[in-house]
This record gives C-alpha cells, sequence and structure tokens, in this order.
C-alpha cells in the first residue's frame, strides 16, 4: 500500500513538473490564454439562447426543464475543457509521435511510457474556458434542490467520467500503431461527445444505446449531471461503472498490443 502510495505521489510530482513547463510555453503567447475566451463564450452563449427561444415555446423538451438542459450543456462543456487541461493535447500528439519516430525517445525515458505519452502536453491556455464552464455549472444549479451527498457523488461521477473519457480516447489513439488515420478518429469522438448535451429520452433506442456502450457520450454527462439534479438511476450507474472497467481493460490490451506491433515493425 505504501509503494503504491508513493508510486502516485511520484507521478503527481511529474505531472505538475510537466504542468509548470507547458505553463511556461504557453506564456510566449499571452493572448492565447484571451483568444480562447470568445469563440467559447459565442459558442455558449448561443446555445443557452437556442434553448432559451425553444423553451420559449415548448414548456419542456422530453421533459427537461431550461434549468435541467443548461445543466447537461455545462457539464459536456465542463469535461470538453476539462480533457483539454489534462491530457486530451497529449493524446492529439500521441499518433505522429508514431509517424515522426519520436515516439522512440518517450518510449526510452525512466517513467511509464503510457503515462509520458498521455500527460507530456497540456493546454494551459483552456483554463479560462474551463473556470467558464465551471461557473456555468454553478449557476445552472442556482435553482436544483442541492445537497451534500449529491454534490460529492456528482464530483466522483465527473471524475470517474474524465477517466471513462480518457480510455476512449487513448484507445483509438492507440490504433496509431496500425494506421496514420487514428487522429480522424479521435475527432470524431469530439463530434459524438456533443451528443452529451441532449437528453437520453430524446434519441432512439438504437442510438441511445450506442451513446451509452460504444461511445458513451451521453453516459458519461448524463449521470453526472442527473445525480446533481437529484436523480439517481441506479442501472445506468452499474453500468457507468461497468463500461469504465471495461473501457480500462481494452485500452491497456490496445496498447499493449501496438508495443508488441511497434517494437516487431522497428526491429
Amino acid at each position: 500500500m505504501k509503494l503504491m502510495v508513493a508510486k502516485l505521489i511520484r507521478y503527481a510530482k511529474i505531472f505538475l513538473v510537466l504542468a509548470k513547463i507547458n505553463y511556461l510555453k504557453a506564456m510566449e503567447y499571452r493572448l492565447d490564454f484571451f483568444s480562447t475566451i470568445l469563440p467559447a463564450g459565442i459558442y455558449s452563449a448561443g446555445y443557452v439562447v437556442f434553448i432559451g427561444l425553444i423553451l420559449s415555446k415548448v414548456p419542456s423538451i422530453s421533459g427537461w426543464t431550461f434549468d435541467q438542459m443548461l445543466v447537461l450543456f455545462a457539464v459536456e462543456q465542463f469535461f470538453y475543457y476539462s480533457g483539454w487541461i489534462f491530457y486530451r493535447r497529449s493524446i492529439d500528439n500521441f499518433p505522429s509521435l508514431i509517424r515522426d519516430g519520436t515516439f522512440d525517445s518517450v518510449s526510452k525515458l525512466p517513467i511509464n511510457t503510457r503515462f509520458m505519452v498521455s500527460f507530456r502536453d497540456q493546454s494551459p491556455d483552456i483554463i479560462i474556458p474551463f473556470f467558464v464552464a465551471l461557473s456555468l455549472v454553478i449557476y445552472a444549479s442556482r435553482n436544483l434542490p442541492l445537497s451534500l451527498s449529491n454534490v460529492a457523488f456528482f464530483a466522483l461521477f465527473i471524475v470517474l467520467g474524465m477517466i471513462l473519457l480518457y480510455n476512449l480516447l487513448f484507445t483509438v489513439a492507440s490504433f496509431s500503431f496500425w494506421t496514420t488515420e487514428a487522429d480522424e478518429f479521435v475527432g470524431l469522438i469530439d463530434e459524438v461527445m456533443g451528443f452529451g448535451k441532449y437528453p437520453l429520452k430524446i434519441f432512439p433506442s438504437f442510438v441511445g444505446l450506442f451513446l451509452l456502450t460504444i461511445i458513451p457520450a451521453v453516459l458519461m454527462v448524463y449521470v453526472p449531471a442527473s445525480i446533481l439534479m437529484g436523480i439517481f438511476d441506479a442501472k445506468l450507474i452499474i453500468l457507468f461503472i461497468v463500461v469504465l472497467v471495461l473501457s480500462w481493460i481494452i485500452s491497456e490490451k490496445v496498447w499493449q498490443a501496438g508495443l508488441r506491433h511497434y517494437s516487431s515493425a522497428s526491429s
């Protein structure tokens, strides 16, 4: 147990060092910190106006009120920007490491290779949109009957959802060992994740199943958002945990198979 804790502390320190390096790099282009606000702000404001206009004509969307729709959107945005702060840029750069041969130097470092591939690059310039999304979550929750347990479980499933999203993105990026088009599939996941800001009930059954299992965009957003709103769906929570465990196993299997393929190809 002590060994595991020591290992976690070590990698946390390494992550902070990498984050500091990336922050210093980002400070060379300080305008980037502010240039990200405009597109993020326009997109968020546009969506809020869009939903507001629809719900000014109808009482709800599949039983979801404006505040509830706003919670879904805010959580989806929070997921999006959280990924970019922690690991998304690294995963985006992963395919290029394979193509240009830089992966060799990364794999020889005295640090877990998967960790370095996943967290060597962050996006500090996204920090402002991240806090805007967090503020939107807080604002959207203003009329909800919040409780300490709801907020605690919400925070837990946000973290678990970030791990699930990471597993999914990393699995797809690991196909770079076999194809040069893996980054296109990573971008596709971004598009599918956009469906997470809509209630599950609006989708046909087969589409809903796809968004709950294959690319669990709705699952990642809907479960924590619904928990924050006091809606505990035991079946979806169990499905969430099952998909999370399976996603980790699959990501590790694909990664290990990729490493073997890469070694054999370069030997």
